[in-house]
């Protein structure tokens, strides 16, 4: 391909310069993909403290040349009426009215790099009927269909202080994550003479795995939709690289998991630093190879436990 020749990311930015929404370009452009495309949430309670995680997994999916779109409802906002005193009289002003939906790109490839692309869509999901409390997610429904039809995979991110556990029958897929230390010690307390101690009992992988799914899975027995979805697996992620200290114990514990029904698809170790609570990684940390290629195995998992995913050929095999 030559140098400076436009892309069709670049084509639909241009088209959102003046005025057009990003995914309606981006699709227009591309001339729309031959298959629908597969919808993904990730479960954990809450989800917030995993947006960063779920960012960086949807970045490494882009780079092995899907088309992804990380679909995030608009943040609640309480508009309340605001009081003031103007020329000694108390005025009353309503707050503005929120933006409509919004698309930004992310991540896009460079030139002959490749078809995949990172998009973010923000959005109210839901419409309240005049006179009716119920809420109405037409226009989360309507954004799906159109995410189905542009890009390869779309994560639902719904927003946290609404909506801290809750699974979306729109979804096809569903993976849970978790912050989490892999277990291989139990803390008990034994009585010495007249004396209460503590002292550690080594767990056996099988072990481990039980306590893994009790702390970080339990959660889902909480949901009367929660015996209606399949789990694809566990991603969990921690500051220590589990798998290096003990091999064999984290082979046993993973074949544990797959045995049990939830199979451990990875375990990632986040970058060091603070990170914005429930926000997106900025397009820095995406366009960061090395950060995103930490997180590239543990994508590559989830893919393999996915069905119905169109697979890029190209990218996809450059990039094994």
């Amino acid at each position: 391909m030559p140098k400076h020749q436009p892309t069709a990311a670049q084509a639909a930015r241009k088209d959102a310069r003046e005025g057009v929404k990003y995914t309606t370009a981006l699709r227009t452009r591309t001339g729309g993909p031959t298959a629908r495309g597969q919808v993904v949430q990730f479960l954990a309670d809450p989800l917030a403290e995993h947006v960063f995680v779920l960012g960086h997994i949807a970045a490494a999916w882009a780079r092995l040349g899907f088309r992804v779109l990380i679909l995030r409802e608009r943040e609640f906002d309480m508009r309340m009426p605001t009081i003031r005193r103007v020329k000694r009289q108390w005025v009353t002003e309503e707050p503005p009215e929120p933006p409509g939906a919004y698309s930004i790109p992310l991540w896009s490839p460079g030139p002959g790099q490749g078809q995949g692309r990172l998009a973010e869509q923000n959005m109210d999901w839901y419409t309240r009927a005049a006179g009716v409390g119920k809420l109405d997610d037409a226009p989360l429904e309507e954004a799906v269909r159109q995410a189905r039809d542009t890009f390869d995979i779309t994560v639902l991110v719904p927003d946290f202080p609404r909506d801290l556990w809750h699974p979306y029958e729109l979804a096809d897929h569903y993976v849970a994550v978790a912050s989490a230390d892999l277990p291989r010690h139990e803390r008990r307390l034994r009585l010495v003479g007249t004396e209460q101690v503590e002292h550690q009992v080594r767990l056996t992988p099988q072990q481990s795995a039980a306590v893994l799914r009790d702390r970080h899975l339990r959660f889902l027995r909480r949901s009367d939709v929660a015996d209606r979805i399949a789990v694809r697996g566990l991603v969990c992620h921690g500051g220590a690289r589990v798998r290096e200290v003990d091999p064999a114990f984290y082979d046993a514990v993973a074949e544990d998991m797959h045995a049990s029904g939830v199979p451990l698809l990875g375990w990632i170790t986040p970058p060091s630093g603070l990170r914005p609570y429930g926000a997106v990684p900025s397009q820095a940390d995406l366009e960061d190879t090395s950060i995103v290629s930490g997180h590239t195995p543990v994508a590559r998992q989830i893919l393999n436990v996915l069905p119905g995913i169109r697979r890029p050929l190209a990218s996809w095999e450059t990039a094994r």
